[in-house]
Parts: C-alpha cells; structure tokens; sequence
C-alpha cells in the first residue's frame, strides 16, 4: 500500500535582513513540528535479525572504501529483490557510501524505489540521507516533502536531519526560510546542535547579513548551551573580511583567542588575504609572524594573499624573497601564484627573470595556463624574439591549451611592430581558423603596418572585409 505524502508549501517568513528575528510567525511545517516530541525516541520496529552472508558483505564493502558504483548497483539490485528483506542497516551502509561519492540523484533514486516495497520499513538514518541527497541537488522542495514523510511514519528527526534541511535552503539563497526554521528550532525544542549554529552563521554571512552572525555568536557564548568552534570564529572573521572591516574582523579574532579557541591555518589566511586586500600589509606581516611562531605552517594560499600586493605595488624583489622563502619551508606553489609572479616582472621589464619562472614551472611540473603563455609570448615579443614567442605557441597546442584573442594580439603586434607585416597577416588567418575572433587591437595593429609599409589599398580592403564580418566598423579609427 502506497503512503500518501502532504506536500509542504514554501516558507514565507518575515525576515528582511533589517533586524535579527527572535521570533516568527508560525512555519508551514509547523504541523509536522508539532507532531515531534523532544523526549520520545521510538524508531520503527525493524524486526533486525542476524546479517545474512550479502548484508554483511554489503556493510564489509562500504566500510573499506573500495566500493564501486557497478558494485553498488549489483548489491542494491540484489538486495531490493530479497525476501525477506535485508535490514536497515544494510541499506543504509549502501546509500550512505554513494552519497559520500556524490551520486546523488542516484541515491534519491533508490530510495524512491525502496519506498514502494511494502515490505521496507525505513529508519531515521535512511530518510535523512535520501533528504540530504535532494537537497544537495538544489531541490530542497521536495526535501521538506521526504521530512513530511518522516513525521507520518512516526520517526524522530534528529540534527542531522534538521542541519540538512538548513543547509538545502542557504544554498538555493534562500536565507530568509532558513532564518525562519533555525529560530522555529530554537524557541520550541526541535533538535540542533552546534552545527545547527555554524550552518546558519555561514549562511548569514554569505547574504551579507554579518552583523547578525556576531549576535548569534554573542548568543550561544551567552546561552551556554553550545560553545562556538574554529568554524563560527572563522565564519564570521571571512564575513567582515570580505565586506572590508577589518578592524571588526581583528576584534573576533582577539575574542577567539580569548575564549581560548585556537585559530587555524584557514583563520590565519582569511586576515592575512583581508589585509592585503586593503592594503594594510604591516599588519598582514605580524599576522604571518604570529601564525609562525604558534607552529602553524603557511600554505598556498596564504602565499599567494601576500605575494599579490607586493606584486600590484611593484616590490618584486621583496615578492621573490618571500616566493624564496616559502617553497624552502615545502610550501608548494601553484599556477596562480607563479602567473602573479610572471606577469609582475614582465610589466616591469625583469624579463629574463620571467623567463627563469616560467622554465622552472615547466621542470615542476606545474602545467600553465592561458595566461601564463599570453605573459610569456608578450615578453618574447617586446623584446623581438619572435621565433621563441611561435615556440611558445606550439608549446601551449602540445599542452592542449586554446590560445584567445590576446595570445594572437601580442603575436601580430610583434610582427608588425618588428616590420613583418606578411608574417602578422597569417597569424591573422591561423587566428581564424582557430575560431578566435579579432578584436579593434588586432585590426589596428595590422592597419597600422600596413599603413606604415604604404599598402593603403590592402590596408583598406582588410579594413572593409574584416570590419564589416566582426561589426566594429564604426569603432575603427581612420587611418592616413
């Protein structure tokens, strides 16, 4: 016999993100809720018994990590076929694994189907993962419809379930609903934990609505039901850091250290990337001291927030310094921070030692980029060395990356400036048949060569076939 499920409306509460709700009117799911009482802890009867030979390879499997989905589809096929039906525990084991390999709609899938057997009684732990599964699919709607079901069949939701459900609505953007359920949870004695808090301070602060975070921090220091974690400082300390306020950001971290939670190499690179971004590069160097000297070790990230304003100020030497300085403590860099780099000493003319970089990226088998070739082509290019530059430009086929308009640009421009104009027209047609499409720079520099070599009549009849193909005919400048 088929359960009739209730479809659960959408939230509509009366948060604005003007000031933070202590109370809300009452939810849609509220009479689900209500049906929820915090000291009964009753599961359906499933009749457990001891594991068969499958069930206990089943559980065996998923708990070593090794399962593949071909394996996984045979298990569950051969498992929704028994009589009697496997335990619980089986299925859950199985659609707990595929959830952790991010098959979720697969999952959803299964579940679906098992609720259709007359014989399955499902448990707690088996309904929280098929919701957590809708929800990770963007369909926290028909997630509330799975939580519906969980109430009808007379189970408790715990945290876990409540967390994903929270979690489903922040990341569709729907803070508004998820401020409405987290309070529902608060003030009538539904299930949460700390989770429940760093969901929804997360939450708060990727909708800029920071502010009201701290005072849920202030609320569960207070309260004492919860003690805020790394996660909560550090949620709140990357809020104020991305709207700029630092020196609010600098005040959590002082109470963080107060309350005698250590900060991590995560809460360290989130001040030391916000200083740098406003440019307060003093006090990102005191931060990295302090990091040091409490034995956490700087990562890739934290390198790459210190070596961008060196780069954007034009302190090269003091960013190779500590380039130098950071790959001898084992920290490994990566394509951005070796693109920061080149680009840096290309704009201020250190162009051997770019090419240096860009050599040594290529022995460490760091594989570049788009930009990384356009930084490297440009070089060759400003210097004349136009030979090396086409070099580069295999290098980049064989490395299956696709050149764009900027990577033919810097190579027209060489040609032409350089007095190759023939050779710039046929980067022209390679440029095409590629499907890259010019741009004003590339008509101008053609233009201009041509112009410059007194081929007017071909410099006007590229103009006028080119211009009218790519509609930049009026944006082209006249040339004499």
């Amino acid at each position: 016999m088929k359960r009739k499920i209730s479809a659960i409306p959408g939230l509509i509460l009366p948060f604005t993100g003007n000031s933070l709700p202590f109370s809300f009117s009452k939810l849609p799911i509220a009479c689900f809720l209500s049906t929820y009482s915090p000291a009964s802890d009753e599961y359906v009867d499933t009749g457990l018994s001891k594991p068969t030979r499958l069930e206990t390879l089943v559980i065996d499997k998923c708990k070593s990590r090794s399962l593949e989905l071909d394996e996984a589809l045979g298990f569950f096929n051969s498992m929704i076929s028994m009589r009697p039906f496997p335990s619980i525990l089986a299925f859950n084991h199985l659609l707990g694994a595929l959830s952790k390999m991010k098959h979720y709609a697969l999952v959803a899938s299964m579940c679906k189907q098992m609720m259709g057997c007359s014989e399955f009684q499902p448990d707690v732990v088996a309904m929280t993962i098929w919701l957590r599964c809708l929800c990770n699919l963007r369909k926290v709607k028909l997630g509330f419809s799975v939580f519906a079901m969980i109430i009808k069949l007379g189970l408790q939701p715990d945290p876990y379930t409540m967390n994903a459900l929270l979690l489903g609505l922040i990341d569709e953007g729907r803070s508004v609903e998820a401020m409405g359920l987290f309070w529902k949870l608060l003030t009538n004695g539904y299930p949460y934990d700390q989770c429940t808090y760093g969901i929804i301070i997360k939450g708060l602060c990727r909708s800029g609505n920071t502010r009201f975070a701290l005072v849920l921090l202030i609320k569960m220091n207070g309260n004492g039901s919860f003690e805020p974690d790394v996660m909560c400082y550090g949620t709140i300390i990357d809020g104020f850091c991305k709207e700029k306020q630092m020196d609010k950001a600098l005040i959590i971290f002082q109470d963080m250290l107060d309350q005698k939670i250590e900060p991590d190499v995560v809460t360290f690179s989130t001040l030391i990337k916000g200083f740098c971004d406003v440019g307060r590069w003093d006090e990102a160097k005191r931060l990295l001291a302090a990091m040091v000297n409490k034995g956490i070790s700087p990562d890739m990230y934290v390198l790459n927030a210190l070596i961008t304003p060196l780069c954007k100020d034009g302190k090269i030497q003091e960013a190779v310094s500590l380039f130098d300085l950071m790959t001898q403590k084992g920290i490994k860099p990566d394509v951005a921070t070796y693109n920061m780099l080149i680009r840096a000493l290309c704009k201020f003319g250190e162009w051997s030692l770019a090419t240096k970089f860009f050599t040594d990226m290529i022995r460490y088998e760091i594989s570049p980029d788009v930009i990384t070739f356009n930084s490297m082509i440009d070089v060759l290019c400003q210097e004349g060395k136009l030979s090396k530059a086409i070099s580069i430009l295999e290098l980049m086929a064989r490395s299956n990356v696709k050149p764009d308009v900027i990577t033919y640009n810097c190579l027209i421009h060489g040609f032409c400036h350089s007095g190759q104009w023939a050779e710039g027209k046929s980067m022209l047609d390679r440029m095409k048949n590629e499907g890259v499409h010019p741009d004003i720079v590339t008509f101008n520099s053609l233009i201009k060569a041509l112009c410059k070599e007194k081929r007017i009549e071909e410099a006007i009849t590229l103009l006028e076939l080119y211009a009218r193909k790519s509609g930049l005919k009026k944006r082209l400048p006249c040339w004499k």
